[in-house]
């Protein structure tokens, strides 16, 4: 695994790990970077947003980032607001589905 790898794959548990205000908006963004493989410094990078202000808004730590600010952020990972929206389907009782664990399901 490379350098830049790493860093993701430490972004990706440090996200999980602090969007304890389970917030749908976070789960839904996080759930589509991971999908499209962008990390949250590329996102930031694409739509020049603060990094800061992006973390809080995965975090769950910005309560109404506006949806302006989440079409620029779903656009920025490559995905259609329809994407987001669809995601519904990827959540149980308000949990977001776990990618490998949906897999083996299929199987």
């Amino acid at each position: 695994m490379g350098q830049r790898e790493a860093s993701d794959a430490r972004s990706w548990k440090a996200l999980a790990k602090n969007n304890t205000n389970g917030s749908l908006v976070a789960d839904r963004l996080i759930i589509l970077m991971k999908r499209k493989g962008v990390p949250p410094s590329e996102v930031c990078r694409r739509i020049s947003l603060n990094r800061q202000a992006l973390w809080k808004i995965l975090q769950g730590n910005t309560k109404n980032p506006g949806l302006l600010t989440i079409e620029q952020i779903v656009a920025a990972i490559g995905c259609t607001m329809t994407d987001y929206y669809n995601l519904k389907e990827d959540f149980d009782n308000g949990e977001p589905a776990d990618e490998e664990a949906t897999e083996a399901s299929r199987s």
